[in-house]
């Protein structure tokens, strides 16, 4: 039987041996009965009557009446609440000249406590699940969300890690309150671990965070890898001194794919118009007053198919077989859906090409001579210059603007895959890893409603996601958790 309450059930069980299966370490106790009341299952527990003495004076001690104390004890997960009902017995000294006064005492619940003390860690335990909100677990275990909560702040306070030799560095939207909106998450790119998760990503958070490191932990880290946010692009010249930035190629292409995805919306609003032209004039023909008209099929294939454009040419699955497309009132395969989409605007083409040149220039040059990557770079960024379309004329700004940590990122750092049986191969460096941990942060606050505590939060995610996460061996205290303002309550009107 371990601590967290998983029972190995035996047959022929006696009354005394459900001590074992309720995982109860006192050996002096013994049940007297059980019975169920509704969904409540409750087993009599007392201490097996001996004779006790004085531990002042060794005088024989008498009893002094029973108490029943009433303990919740949620071992069992079958739907029923399980409740304790403890008979504790004080004991006074015979003697005259002693105030001897002893109460009977049990390992299992602390004294003014009405939860076992088993509690705490099977509630810990059924958070290791960070798609579990505290509602839920409170269900579970028939208590309260903010007891939840309590017992994370309480049992539960991770360190950061040290600096890595590669760190990924990116926010993640959490919104605590209007002022802690983005959260700043480390991670070590090599091994995956969380070092540490920050409230905000301001100046001065940073800077008392990473000044508080010693200067020679924070000269160990050569690489940070990261987005185009300015603060971020600075960190070596302020704290990591040997360190170079990374603008890895996931923020990159997603730049591209996000301008290209709105040049689509402007496409497809100006299909929009004309849809609304449309049904202007048929409302003035047939006077009538309707405020929207059937989607023509050009919106259709700019809502539905604009994947053409934004995925890379060799994720599309072509078909040659014709399906009957419903929408469109047609058998058609693939390439031709694409060539009507490809239709609808004279840069579409030429956009999708230029795309495409970029994307191969990213997967195909990784691991590649410097000069051979900066020479194909700024081709492209000559190429794209000269393209007269807006967007990646952007782009090709973008790209001078971080044309050094945009090399870099190509650059072969021996970080091998995680498959042991290719070792051989080497991982690009990319915030990849990162955005995918973001989802996690992300679906916590989408299930929770919403998070305010930075605390709590940040101890759910490290509880969760470190694989040596360990509780406090000395639990804080109900002062450490609880900040009290000491402020008086206003009057209210229950009745309103």
């Amino acid at each position: 039987i371990n601590v967290f309450g998983i029972i190995i059930f035996r047959k022929d069980v006696q009354m005394n041996n459900i001590i074992n299966f309720l995982c109860l370490p006192d050996n002096d106790i013994e049940v007297t009965n059980i019975e169920i009341i509704g969904d409540t299952k409750y087993v009599y527990i007392r201490k097996i009557l001996t004779p006790m003495f004085c531990p002042n004076c060794n005088y024989r001690m008498h009893s002094k009446g029973i108490r029943e104390r009433s303990i919740r004890h949620p071992i069992f997960q079958d739907g029923y609440k399980l409740v304790l009902v403890v008979s504790v017995r004080r004991w006074e000294c015979q003697n005259d000249n002693c105030d001897g006064y002893l109460v009977d005492s049990f390992s299992f619940f602390d004294k003014g406590k009405q939860l076992s003390n088993l509690t705490p860690f099977m509630v810990l335990d059924a958070l290791k699940d960070l798609n579990r909100t505290a509602a839920s677990v409170a269900l579970q275990f028939h208590i309260s969300d903010t007891l939840v909560h309590t017992y994370v702040l309480t049992y539960l306070d991770f360190k950061r890690l040290p600096m890595p030799r590669i760190l990924s560095i990116d926010e993640v939207y959490l919104e605590f309150n209007k002022a802690d909106r983005y959260c700043l998450v480390l991670i070590d790119f090599e091994t995956g671990g969380i070092v540490d998760i920050l409230p905000n990503r301001y100046g001065q958070t940073m800077e008392n965070y990473f000044l508080s490191i010693p200067r020679e932990e924070r000269l160990k880290t050569e690489i940070i890898i990261t987005d185009m946010y300015g603060p971020y692009l600075n960190l070596p010249n302020k704290y990591f001194n040997k360190a170079r930035c990374i603008v890895d190629s996931f923020h990159v292409v997603s730049f591209l794919v996000r301008s290209i995805n709105n040049y689509i919306n402007e496409v497809q609003k100006r299909y929009q118009a004309i849809d609304n032209q449309k049904r202007k004039e048929k409302n003035i023909q047939n006077n009538t007053y309707n405020k929207t008209i059937k989607d023509s099929d050009e919106v259709k294939l700019l809502k539905s198919y604009r994947f053409f454009l934004l995925k890379n040419n060799d994720e599309i699955e072509y078909s040659s077989y014709r399906y009957f497309r419903k929408r469109f009132g047609a058998y058609l395969n693939t390439q031709e859906l694409e060539n009507k989409f490809m239709e609808l605007d004279d840069n579409f083409k030429t956009i999708r090409d230029l795309k495409e040149e970029y994307i191969s220039f990213n997967s195909e040059y990784f691991g590649r001579d410097e000069d051979e990557v900066r020479s194909k770079l700024e081709e492209l960024i000559n190429k794209y210059y000269e393209s007269n379309i807006k967007i990646f004329i952007d782009f090709a700004n973008h790209l001078k603007n971080f044309k050094e940590q945009i090399i870099l990122s190509f650059k072969d750092f021996g970080v091998p895959v995680k498959d042991k049986e290719r070792e051989d191969l080497h991982r690009r460096l990319s915030n990849g890893p990162m955005e995918g941990f973001n989802l996690k942060p992300k679906n916590l606050k989408r299930n929770s409603r919403g998070v305010d505590n930075f605390e709590y939060t940040r101890n759910r995610i490290l509880w969760s996601e470190r694989e040596d996460a360990h509780i406090l061996a000395i639990p804080k205290s109900e002062k450490e958790v609880h900040t009290y303002t000491h402020k008086t309550r206003g009057p209210y009107n229950k009745n309103k």
